[in-house]
Protein backbone atom coordinates (compact mmCIF):
# COMPACT_ATOMS: atom_id res chain seq x y z
CA UNK A 1 0.00 0.00 0.00
CA UNK A 2 1.30 3.10 -1.33
CA UNK A 3 -0.52 6.23 0.24
CA UNK A 4 -0.09 9.93 -0.80
CA UNK A 5 -2.00 12.52 1.43
CA UNK A 6 -2.68 14.89 -0.97
CA UNK A 7 -4.44 12.84 -3.11
CA UNK A 8 -2.37 13.54 -6.17
CA UNK A 9 0.23 10.28 -6.41
CA UNK A 10 3.60 10.76 -7.43
CA UNK A 11 2.71 12.13 -11.04
CA UNK A 12 1.76 14.51 -13.18
CA UNK A 13 1.54 18.46 -12.23
CA UNK A 14 4.56 17.94 -9.45
CA UNK A 15 6.71 16.01 -11.50
CA UNK A 16 6.62 12.09 -12.77
CA UNK A 17 7.90 10.04 -9.94
CA UNK A 18 7.45 6.27 -9.98
CA UNK A 19 8.23 3.45 -7.89
CA UNK A 20 9.04 -0.57 -7.63
CA UNK A 21 9.73 -3.12 -5.62
CA UNK A 22 12.59 -5.83 -6.54
CA UNK A 23 14.66 -8.86 -5.42
CA UNK A 24 18.34 -9.36 -6.85
CA UNK A 25 18.23 -13.10 -7.79
CA UNK A 26 21.78 -14.15 -9.39
CA UNK A 27 22.71 -10.84 -9.72
CA UNK A 28 20.42 -9.62 -11.80
CA UNK A 29 17.02 -7.56 -10.50
CA UNK A 30 13.58 -9.13 -10.41
CA UNK A 31 10.98 -6.66 -10.13
CA UNK A 32 8.16 -7.49 -8.14
CA UNK A 33 6.13 -4.39 -8.60
CA UNK A 34 6.64 -1.14 -10.48
CA UNK A 35 4.08 1.90 -10.31
CA UNK A 36 3.67 4.91 -12.40
CA UNK A 37 2.63 6.61 -9.79
CA UNK A 38 -0.66 7.63 -11.36
CA UNK A 39 -3.02 6.94 -8.10
CA UNK A 40 -4.81 9.39 -5.94
CA UNK A 41 -5.11 8.39 -2.21
CA UNK A 42 -3.55 5.22 -2.32
CA UNK A 43 -2.38 1.99 -4.26
CA UNK A 44 -2.74 -1.96 -3.15
CA UNK A 45 -0.57 -4.23 -5.25
CA UNK A 46 0.01 -7.79 -3.93
CA UNK A 47 3.01 -10.03 -4.68
CA UNK A 48 4.64 -12.90 -3.92
CA UNK A 49 8.24 -13.77 -3.07
CA UNK A 50 9.37 -16.83 -4.68
CA UNK A 51 11.34 -19.73 -3.26
CA UNK A 52 14.87 -18.87 -4.13
CA UNK A 53 15.98 -22.09 -2.97
CA UNK A 54 13.70 -24.04 -5.80
CA UNK A 55 14.91 -23.56 -9.49
CA UNK A 56 14.38 -20.09 -10.94
CA UNK A 57 12.87 -20.08 -14.44
CA UNK A 58 15.11 -18.53 -17.30
CA UNK A 59 14.35 -15.54 -18.74
CA UNK A 60 15.01 -16.58 -22.00
CA UNK A 61 14.69 -20.60 -22.60
CA UNK A 62 16.29 -21.96 -25.34
CA UNK A 63 15.03 -22.17 -28.87
CA UNK A 64 17.44 -25.00 -30.44
CA UNK A 65 18.49 -28.04 -28.83
CA UNK A 66 22.21 -27.51 -27.62
CA UNK A 67 25.20 -29.02 -29.78
CA UNK A 68 26.72 -30.01 -26.54
CA UNK A 69 24.03 -31.05 -24.15
CA UNK A 70 25.16 -31.71 -20.48
CA UNK A 71 24.28 -34.87 -18.14
CA UNK A 72 22.21 -33.39 -14.65
CA UNK A 73 22.58 -35.59 -12.18
CA UNK A 74 20.54 -35.93 -9.10
CA UNK A 75 22.18 -34.02 -6.41
CA UNK A 76 21.63 -36.89 -3.62
CA UNK A 77 23.88 -39.01 -6.07
CA UNK A 78 26.99 -37.64 -5.40
CA UNK A 79 26.89 -36.69 -1.70
CA UNK A 80 29.32 -39.44 -0.97
CA UNK A 81 31.70 -37.74 -2.95
CA UNK A 82 34.03 -34.90 -2.61
CA UNK A 83 32.85 -31.61 -4.57
CA UNK A 84 34.84 -31.39 -7.79
CA UNK A 85 34.72 -27.12 -7.78
CA UNK A 86 34.40 -26.76 -3.70
CA UNK A 87 32.79 -23.62 -2.37
CA UNK A 88 34.03 -20.78 -0.50
CA UNK A 89 31.22 -20.69 3.40
CA UNK A 90 29.70 -17.42 3.36
CA UNK A 91 29.16 -15.70 6.67
CA UNK A 92 25.62 -15.16 6.82
CA UNK A 93 25.62 -11.25 8.41
CA UNK A 94 22.95 -10.55 11.59
CA UNK A 95 21.68 -14.29 10.77
CA UNK A 96 23.77 -15.88 13.60
CA UNK A 97 20.77 -16.88 16.07
CA UNK A 98 18.99 -18.03 13.18
CA UNK A 99 19.19 -21.96 11.74
CA UNK A 100 20.12 -22.78 8.44
CA UNK A 101 16.64 -23.69 7.04
CA UNK A 102 15.28 -19.84 8.11
CA UNK A 103 18.52 -18.24 6.27
CA UNK A 104 17.33 -19.78 3.58
CA UNK A 105 13.88 -18.47 4.14
CA UNK A 106 14.24 -14.17 4.32
CA UNK A 107 14.95 -12.23 0.91
CA UNK A 108 16.01 -9.24 1.04
CA UNK A 109 13.54 -6.90 -0.77
CA UNK A 110 14.62 -3.51 -1.64
CA UNK A 111 12.19 -0.40 -2.32
CA UNK A 112 12.72 2.60 -4.69
CA UNK A 113 10.77 5.44 -4.76
CA UNK A 114 11.00 8.40 -7.10
CA UNK A 115 9.66 11.31 -5.90
CA UNK A 116 7.93 14.32 -7.16
CA UNK A 117 8.16 17.61 -5.73
CA UNK A 118 6.15 16.89 -2.43
CA UNK A 119 7.81 13.41 -0.91
CA UNK A 120 6.61 14.33 2.81
CA UNK A 121 3.40 13.36 1.77
CA UNK A 122 4.38 9.82 0.63
CA UNK A 123 4.49 6.74 2.76
CA UNK A 124 3.96 2.75 2.20
CA UNK A 125 3.28 -0.20 4.22
CA UNK A 126 3.85 -4.02 3.33
CA UNK A 127 1.38 -6.39 4.85
CA UNK A 128 0.97 -10.08 5.05
CA UNK A 129 -1.89 -11.29 2.24
CA UNK A 130 -2.59 -14.19 4.60
CA UNK A 131 -3.23 -12.17 8.00
CA UNK A 132 -3.20 -8.50 7.29
CA UNK A 133 0.08 -8.17 9.75
CA UNK A 134 2.19 -5.26 8.79
CA UNK A 135 5.44 -6.21 8.51
CA UNK A 136 7.12 -3.15 6.83
CA UNK A 137 5.55 0.56 8.24
CA UNK A 138 6.98 3.48 6.50
CA UNK A 139 4.53 6.97 7.25
CA UNK A 140 4.06 10.06 5.19
CA UNK A 141 6.85 12.53 6.34
CA UNK A 142 9.24 9.53 6.11
CA UNK A 143 10.90 10.92 3.13
CA UNK A 144 12.82 14.44 2.15
CA UNK A 145 14.42 14.76 -0.92
CA UNK A 146 12.39 16.05 -3.76
CA UNK A 147 12.65 14.19 -7.16
CA UNK A 148 15.06 12.05 -5.36
CA UNK A 149 14.93 8.57 -5.33
CA UNK A 150 14.83 6.47 -1.70
CA UNK A 151 15.92 3.00 -1.58
CA UNK A 152 15.13 0.85 1.46
CA UNK A 153 15.72 -2.59 1.90
CA UNK A 154 13.27 -4.92 3.93
CA UNK A 155 14.19 -8.62 4.90
CA UNK A 156 10.71 -10.45 4.53
CA UNK A 157 10.00 -14.25 4.68
CA UNK A 158 10.41 -16.01 1.02
CA UNK A 159 7.57 -17.74 -0.94
CA UNK A 160 4.83 -15.63 0.89
CA UNK A 161 2.45 -13.40 -0.26
CA UNK A 162 2.35 -9.72 0.53
CA UNK A 163 0.57 -6.51 -0.31
CA UNK A 164 2.30 -3.17 -0.92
Amino acid sequence: LIVDSEDDGLCCQYGQGSYRLYIIVNGKEVVLVRGDGIYTEEEITQFQLPDLNAPFPSARPSQWPSIRPTLSLDPTVLTSFPSLSPSADVDFVGTESMAPSEVNQITNVRIEVLMDKYPLEVGYTIRESSNNAVVVQVPRGSFHVEYGIEIRSYELLASQEYEF
